[in-house]
């Protein structure tokens, strides 16, 4: 297997397009996070509509968080989705783990 450079990830076009205003903290459930590594190549897959790679970006850090609200406190505004679409977020997806763990989430 080749060496890993970097990772793609599909992100609808609304939330996409924030990465060219300003936004450039991307948070998701770790699944692929043993092989990554600050330096490497991040691509902007822009999914639903318009499909395609749209941009890429140097991977500058990389945080882990037991509850993925405190990105928000964190790295506030820089964020690309804004508090409601992570709840949102997190509730959508099982890898997070959070929402068992957390029966207070909406």
């Amino acid at each position: 297997m080749s060496e890993i450079e970097g990772v793609a990830f599909p992100i609808p076009k609304l939330f996409a397009q924030r990465f060219f205003e300003g936004k450039d903290v991307f948070v998701k459930p770790a699944t692929v996070f043993k092989e990554l590594k600050p330096g490497m190549k991040f691509v902007i897959y822009q999914s639903h509509e318009d499909t395609g790679f749209v941009g890429e970006a140097k991977i500058k850090t990389i945080s882990f968080a037991d509850d993925p609200m405190d990105f928000l406190e964190k790295y506030g505004e820089r964020l690309f989705l804004n508090e409601g679409e992570l709840r949102e977020y997190v509730k959508s997806q099982e890898r997070w783990g959070w929402r068992r763990s957390n029966p207070s989430l909406p």
